[in-house]
């Protein structure tokens, strides 16, 4: 009996030892500066083709402390990224904008971020340290040819740690805000988005309201150049005239009747409303694909002759 006694008094001595050393250990793994990464709020992404790239975010101040009052608990540690938000789709994570998609890069290469993602850092010390994550990159891929200046919303990231124990197909790493890593989020959470559209076109006399293929966001800003001669008719008494038209005539039986004949002119979208254009346009935009083309009488553009070489760019 009284062996019994002592038996439950020595294991529950033990126990209680074991709780206080374990609730004694302070283990923990926290961004040594801060837990953000430089952006601009303001993106230029003029010229880019489908398939470029651009470095919108450099972090060259991405170090983690990895500290334990027991050193030889920390076993080569190596470092995942856990999830990103919004969510990864094979490498690559949405921008907010149909026409950019972004990556995440350390050293060059891209990261996937999802549980059981492979490390993209191995440590090789068995001890308290500083890890210095550096270049931590993030990249815009230009992926569609919408022309949408939507902005532009920066991810964040859940970057955890496991040591070299851990197989890297487990769920379990250190993460969260308490005893491990804050999200590593961007400095400014979205950008506004500045593109500009290049164009060269034709057309002709005889185009009825010519798809430029242009689609424009309202108060963008719009320079249009023609150069070439066409005539509203195949006679040969007709003047050939400019993209400004006749100067000294207007037929009121024409798309804009106050506007100059023959001139070329312009709307956006199916119903928009019509305005001149002329050889040199530059103003504010309204909203829609761009259509362009004489200002003639409906029933009469068949016998129209000549073309009209146009300039478009469209800064938005």
């Amino acid at each position: 009996m009284k062996t019994s006694l002592y038996s439950r008094q020595l294991l529950l001595l033990v126990c209680s030892y074991w709780f206080i050393h374990s609730a004694s250990a302070a283990q923990y793994w926290q961004y040594s500066t801060d837990n953000t990464y430089p952006v601009a709020t303001t993106l230029d992404l003029s010229g880019m083709a489908i398939g470029a790239t651009k470095v919108v975010s450099t972090d060259n101040n991405n170090a983690i402390q990895v500290r334990d009052d027991t050193p030889g608990n920390i076993r080569k540690p190596k470092m995942h990224c856990n999830d990103s938000a919004p969510a990864m789709s094979g490498k690559r994570i949405s921008s907010g904008n149909p026409d950019y998609a972004f990556e995440l890069h350390y050293q060059n290469s891209a990261i996937e971020c999802r549980v059981g993602a492979a490390p993209f850092y191995r440590s090789h010390q068995n001890s308290n340290q500083t890890i210095t994550l550096v270049p931590m990159e993030l990249v815009l891929i230009k992926t569609g040819d919408s022309n949408s200046n939507a902005a532009i919303t920066y991810p964040n990231f859940q970057l955890c740690a496991r040591d070299v124990s851990t197989p890297d197909s487990s769920a379990g790493c250190w993460r969260g805000e308490h005893n491990g890593l804050s999200r590593y989020r961007p400095l400014n959470p979205r950008a506004n988005v500045v593109v500009e559209i290049n164009k060269v076109l034709t057309v002709k006399g005889t185009d009825k309201w010519l798809d430029t293929g242009i689609a424009v966001k309202s108060g963008a800003r719009l320079v249009i150049t023609a150069v070439g001669q066409w005539k509203n008719d195949g006679k040969p008494q007709t003047y050939a005239v400019t993209a400004d038209g006749f100067s000294t005539y207007k037929n009121p039986g024409a798309v804009i009747p106050e506007a100059n004949f023959a001139s070329l002119i312009g709307r956006f979208g199916d119903a928009g409303k019509p305005f001149f254009i002329g050889s040199n346009y530059e103003g504010i935009s309204g909203s829609g694909r761009l259509f362009l083309q004489m200002n003639d009488i409906e029933g009469f553009f068949p016998d129209n002759v000549g073309e009209l070489k146009i300039n478009i760019s469209v800064k938005s």
